[in-house]
């Protein structure tokens, strides 16, 4: 069966629910964008897959 996937992908990013924004930092530029926007483009779409997750660096043994 043929399959088609749509994804917004950010890095480094984070949520500011007061003024419902994601801000993507990257090393050369921040961008920001409207988290009222971004969902409202899967608005009443059924099926998806919503993850967040924050990564983190874990302290080596010494």
């Amino acid at each position: 069966m043929a399959k088609i996937t749509k994804a917004v992908s950010l890095k480094n990013a984070e949520i500011n629910m007061e003024d419902m924004t994601i801000t993507e930092t990257t090393k050369d530029d921040i961008k920001v964008y409207s988290l009222d926007k971004l969902l409202a483009d899967w608005n009443h779409i059924s099926g998806i897959s919503l993850t967040i997750k924050q990564d983190n660096d874990i302290p080596a043994d010494e």
